[in-house]
């Protein structure tokens, strides 16, 4: 299902008055939207169909004695020009307005391109400003008005309008693929190139949580698969989708749509495996929200989900716990959106208990109450009992507990010690005794590392309980499962509560265990891929796993990284990609990843890991490296060489060696200088080519080396670059020629290409040279039919022309025709720094991912995308794909494997920018997994 935004035109509409002084009030002035809905400020454009127009209208009002005669509408400063492009020119005032008189003027929203699904939109700021008349004659303060529009391609017309579904030549027939998760959008198109790719754009993930989620919720169902339902997504927006993540493979599967997105809703597994979902918030604006009633009831067997009747009140931050045959809902919130502009949101406590019985598939509300809570623990203890602690009442964070037994809700008879909120209560059973660890906390000042055991008995309500021993670090909103050996795992959580006066806190990395026999807590020395508040965590065979969750407080940045803790290592494994800074080559249908900063750690490793294996761990390589470059050699026994790279200490190695699957690593012969961040490509002759690179720290090099396989040693080339590249792109030609390109400052203007030729080892410019300057860009070599071109997509590029100026995301792409020599350049959709760029065959490039800067300007927080847009190289026309990448990514890998129509691509890994810590530290966290468009999961054996 198609996921959108509420699209809005913000109106700062305000009556402008000037100061006592009547000269003042010469220049008055009032700006009204008259499309405004009524009893608030502001203008929904809808969704409206690329190409077609939607116009609202403004009043400009002259309320004071001076005709105004210079009125301006003009685009905020630092509206990007793609932004502009969707909205027709705006209105000029080109006659007076004299006093008392009215001016209405038209702004039109005239989608060229469609944002992205899932709540994307064009947004951007006009101001409406008049220039003072004189120091003693001012003009009130220019009114900002926020334009929000969202587009979308429509259907295509009926097969006997005459239309076919896509482009000639490609093949439309069915593959028999049905995604319960979306409408039925008709079968994928399969591009010559094997590359399969659905008319509405379908992005799908692998090794990875599909859909990035915070403030949903998840229960883990019997046989270990974890169902994780709604949240605020990536694009902020009350998610209405269901996932099952399987953690024996970490693959997840996506259900729905659910009948409202839901924020804070609450789980219960039934008693015959499936899941009761009720209430929730149904948007993530604020003053929008209202707690639904609804209660729906999903199968993980078949992915079906049923309505399941109302609560008689919606709430959300309540729960739901299984009490024999029926399903008992407690404590939450009511939430009603405001009635007026500007006022409040109305919540209040909802106290009343209510019952969910299968057989009949009806609620009843006995009468009872409990008191007034909500975002506590309720733990399900025996006989039919469910034990609430904490959470929040209108007196602030509760220090007491509850029971709910059968018809009576009986106060718990000790306390916690301290108020909590943010805690978790975990039941544990040794030899026939049931206790509850409690965990964590905070009391809205200070954060817990205070730990209690409370041991219930058989009369509601009587308890007792005792300190034990205290975590090692206070945190709450953590993750909290107890493993089949007995230890307690405590992972992620966050350690200062939020302040707005601060902003956003970096949620933990860490965990840690409580081992019983030794009766004390063990920090983990390897931390978490992603930062984790508010994960969903589930225990295996072998240790536990955690998915989703934020990595800040105050905010909702949530993530689709997955992984596992196993007991015997006592360690963390991700689920997908080592970290960034890895070597990658592909071998047929396979591609293998060396070394890289190892994301558990934050250390240079010697891992290897292959995307046909799933990303397990294969034979290790001699040298831990990052920054490294890797080949497939010539022959049949799976050879590669991880050629030099950077060591733990950051210094450029020399070293080298030859990995196979059944040995590992074996050095061989040192290159001449050592590098880092250098390209490598196998010649036709069997040697192979090393260009480029850092020196030291922070130096390109201009020099390049060869291999010889079969004396194991290198040989300077004697011919040097133009200029140093740092990890420059690298590209075969015809002929056995190699072209490169970028990798240096692009201020030194660095736009001639280099060619080598392995026959002679000479080095040669063609005339021709880029029209930009440009490095971090993506880069392919694409073949259409007999013709060769190389494409340079986004990357960064120099500008240096004052207001604006500095180093800046490109929005174009440089496509090098290699018969001519020529360079045609590109427009590309949106702006890109370190786009994945993957051949699809069939003259059709996707260009996914990348960083730009946050609203246009330097100097501001990077924004990671997770836009893709396809480029046709039969009109050299790029058009953004509906679809969003499951992440935004910037600096992915791209990933191409296979031949001819048995080509698979990839856009896998990356990292993701999340604000600043409370230090002003900006958080960058790797990610994990792969996605792909097509019908089918990655190979795997």
């Amino acid at each position: 299902m198609h996921r959108y935004a509420i699209a809005s035109l913000l109106l700062a509409a305000q009556g402008c008055s000037c100061e006592a002084d009547l000269r003042k009030k010469h220049c008055e002035y009032e700006v009204v939207a008259l499309s405004a809905r009524a009893g608030t400020t502001t203008v929904d454009f809808g969704r409206v169909p690329v190409r077609s127009r939607k116009t609202t209208t403004v009043e400009i009002t002259n309320t004071g004695s001076s005709v105004l005669d210079r009125m301006e509408v003009q685009w905020r400063q630092g509206t990007g020009e793609i932004l502009k492009a969707q909205f027709e020119s705006l209105p000029i005032i080109a006659e007076p307005i004299v006093s008392g008189e009215t001016r209405a003027i038209e702004i039109t929203y005239h989608p060229i391109i469609a944002v992205a699904a899932g709540g994307q939109a064009h947004r951007g700021s006009v101001r409406v400003s008049h220039p003072d008349f004189a120091d003693d004659v001012r003009c009130p303060d220019p009114v900002d008005i926020a334009l929000v529009g969202r587009s979308f391609e429509p259907p295509p017309p009926p097969i006997d309008a005459g239309v076919t579904d896509g482009p000639a030549g490609f093949d439309t027939g069915d593959t028999g693929f049905h995604d319960a998760g979306r409408p039925d959008y008709g079968p994928p198109i399969r591009l010559d190139g094997g590359f399969p790719l659905f008319t509405d754009g379908h992005f799908k993930a692998a090794y990875a949580g599909q859909q990035a989620r915070a403030k949903g919720a998840a229960i883990q169902l019997d046989d270990g698969r974890l169902v994780l339902v709604g949240g605020i997504n990536r694009d902020g927006v009350a998610d209405n989708t269901i996932e099952v993540f399987d953690p024996a493979s970490g693959t997840p599967t996506w259900h729905g749509p659910m009948a409202v997105g839901r924020i804070y809703p609450a789980l219960a597994l039934l008693a015959d495996g499936r899941v009761m979902i009720s209430g929730g918030l149904d948007n993530a604006i604020a003053d929008r929200a209202r707690s639904s009633a609804s209660a729906e009831i999903f199968n993980p067997d078949d992915g079906t989900i049923s309505a399941a009747g109302e609560l008689g009140i919606g709430r959300y931050g309540h729960t739901m716990s299984r009490a024999g045959a029926t399903i008992v809902v407690l404590g939450g919130l009511v939430r009603t959106p405001p009635d007026a502009p500007g006022a409040d949101p109305t919540e209040v406590p909802a106290v009343a208990v209510e019952i969910y019985s299968p057989g009949t598939n009806t609620w009843d509300s006995p009468g009872i109450i409990t008191a007034p809570r909500w975002f506590h623990t309720a733990t399900e203890l025996a006989a039919e009992q469910v034990l609430l602690l904490g959470g929040m009442s209108p007196d602030g964070i509760r220090q007491d507990g509850e029971v709910f037994s059968g018809a009576v809700v009986v106060p718990l008879q000790v306390g916690l010690y301290v108020p909590r909120l943010g805690h978790s209560a975990t039941r544990i059973d040794t030899d026939g005794q049931t206790e509850v660890m409690i965990i964590g906390g905070h009391d809205g000042e200070n954060v817990h590392r205070l730990v209690s055991w409370l041991t219930p008995t058989v009369v509601p309500g009587q308890a007792s309980i005792e300190q034990g021993i205290e975590l090692t670090e206070a945190r709450y909103g953590h993750s909290t499962v107890a493993l089949d050996d007995g230890t307690i795992l405590v992972m992620g959580g966050v350690s200062t509560v939020f302040d707005y006066r601060v902003g956003p806190q970096a949620a933990r990395q860490d965990a840690e265990r409580f081992v019983g026999v030794l009766s004390q807590w063990l920090p983990l020395a390897n931390r978490m891929t992603s930062r984790r508040y508010h994960g969903f965590a589930g225990v295996m065979p072998d240790g536990a796993f955690i998915v989703g969750g934020s990595s800040m407080v105050g905010r909702a940045t949530a993530h689709t990284n997955a992984e596992r803790f196993l007991r015997a290592t006592a360690r963390f494994s991700s689920y997908g990609l080592l970290g960034p800074r890895h070597a990658k080559a592909a071998s047929g249908d396979d591609m293998t990843f060396f070394g890289g900063i190892d994301l558990h750690t934050g250390r240079v490793t010697d891992r290897v890991r292959s995307l046909r294996t799933g990303f397990s761990d294969l034979a290790l390589m001699r040298t831990g490296r990052a920054d490294a470059a890797a080949v497939l050699l010539q022959g049949d026994d799976d050879s590669y060489l991880i050629i030099g790279g950077r060591d733990e200490q950051g210094q450029p190695l020399h070293s080298v060696e030859i990995w196979t699957a059944d040995e590992g690593g074996e050095l061989t012969g040192s290159l001449h200088i050592a590098r880092s961040d250098h390209a490598a490509y196998l010649l036709d002759n069997g040697k192979v080519l090393v260009a480029g690179g850092l020196i030291g720290q922070a130096d390109p090099t201009d020099t390049l080396e060869v291999y010889d396989p079969f004396t194991r040693s290198w040989t300077m080339v004697d011919r040097r670059m133009n200029v140093g590249r740092y990890r420059p792109s690298l590209a075969a030609l015809p002929g056995g020629l190699v072209l490169l390109h970028g990798g240096t400052d692009p201020q030194r203007g660095a736009m001639p290409v280099d060619l080598f030729n392995p026959v002679d080892n000479s080095l040669a410019s063609p005339d021709q040279h880029l029209p930009t300057a440009r490095r971090h860009h993506g880069h392919a070599a694409i073949q259409v039919g007999n013709i060769h071109n190389v494409l340079f997509a986004g990357g960064e590029i120099w500008r240096g022309d004052g207001e604006g100026g500095g180093y800046r995301a490109a929005a174009d792409a440089d496509l090098y025709i290699v018969s001519s020599g020529v360079f045609a350049q590109i427009p590309l959709s949106q702006t890109r720094r370190g786009p994945a760029v993957v051949p699809l065959g069939q003259g059709m490039v996707l260009i996914a991912g990348g960083n730009r800067e946050t609203g246009g300007l330097p100097g501001l927080p990077l924004e990671a995308l997770n836009s893709a847009e396809i480029l046709n190289l039969d009109d050299l026309q790029t058009n953004m794909m509906e679809a969003q990448l499951t992440m935004p990514r910037a600096f992915p890998t791209a990933v191409a494997v296979g031949e001819g129509v048995d080509r698979n691509g990839y856009v896998a890994g990356g990292i993701v920018y999340d604000g600043t810590s409370a230090d002003r530290q900006e958080i960058i966290t790797p990610l994990t997994g792969i996605e792909y468009s097509a019908e089918g999961p990655p190979p795997t054996r």
